[in-house]
């Protein structure tokens, strides 16, 4: 629930805090940088049938932020340019 912490922040306007959080996924998870920095949607496909042919993800890995996307898609719609502010961020 960090990276979603720091979508929060981001909405409320208090980018410091934010930004905080995306450290902290930074320094949890070794694919965060690669997974801010946009990947393609083959990609996402190969890490989702990963996720669902094993019965669930990898801690700390990419397919972990895959997961935390697809339970809070809702959270990540609303911030359509989080992406990008935070890809500058990190």
């Amino acid at each position: 629930m960090v990276l979603p912490m720091s979508i929060l922040y981001y909405k409320l306007g208090n980018h410091d805090k934010a930004i905080e959080y995306l450290n902290r996924t930074h320094a949890i998870n070794k694919d965060f940088k690669k997974f801010i920095k946009g990947f393609s949607e083959t990609e996402m496909m190969k890490h989702m049938g990963n996720i669902f042919e094993h019965g669930g993800f990898t801690p700390f890995t990419i397919e972990e932020l895959i997961m935390e996307i697809h339970e809070n898609d809702l959270l990540f719609d609303t911030v359509p340019f989080f992406t990008e502010w935070a890809s500058r961020e990190v």
